[in-house]
C-alpha cells in the first residue's frame, strides 16, 4: 500500500499472531502455586486463560453436579503488551481442594489474545496434570 510520497508499507491481512505456552508442573505443584503461562502478540493485545475440566469428570471429584465444563483455573496478563511477556494461572480454592487427591486430571486450555475492540484469536487445547 502507498502511504504517499513514495513510502511504501506492507499490508498485512492478518496482522494479530498470538501464542501461547505454559510450563510443565506436576499437578500437586501446580494446584499449590499454579501454572505460569507465556504469551506472545505481534499487536498490542491483552491476553487471558481458562483451564476447564470436562463435566464428567467434575462429577466424580465433586466439583459439580450439572453437566457442564467447571472453570478450575484462570489467569490473564492485567495490561496490554507487545511481544511477549508472562502470567500466572491459579486454580480456584474449591478445585484446589477437590483435585488434590486426584492421580491425574485431564484439561481444556482456552487461551485468547484480544487486540482492540475487534480482534481476537483463540487457541484450544487440551493438557494432562500427573501426580
Amino acid at each position: 500500500v502507498v502511504v504517499g510520497r513514495g513510502e511504501r508499507k506492507t499490508l498485512e491481512l492478518c496482522a494479530l499472531r498470538f501464542s501461547l505456552a505454559l510450563e510443565r508442573r506436576r499437578l500437586a505443584r501446580a494446584l499449590e502455586r499454579g501454572l505460569r503461562a507465556r504469551a506472545r502478540c505481534t499487536l498490542p493485545c491483552s491476553a487471558a486463560v481458562r483451564l476447564t475440566i470436562d463435566s464428567t469428570a467434575a462429577r466424580r471429584h465433586g466439583l459439580t453436579r450439572g453437566s457442564r465444563p467447571v472453570v478450575v483455573a484462570r489467569g490473564s496478563a492485567g495490561r496490554s503488551f507487545t511481544g511477549r511477556t508472562l502470567f500466572g494461572v491459579r486454580f480456584t480454592e474449591r478445585a484446589r481442594r477437590a483435585l488434590s487427591g486426584a492421580r491425574s486430571v485431564r484439561l481444556r486450555l482456552s487461551a485468547s489474545g484480544r487486540s482492540g475492540s475487534t480482534d481476537r484469536r483463540t487457541l484450544r487445547r487440551t493438557l494432562t496434570l500427573r501426580r
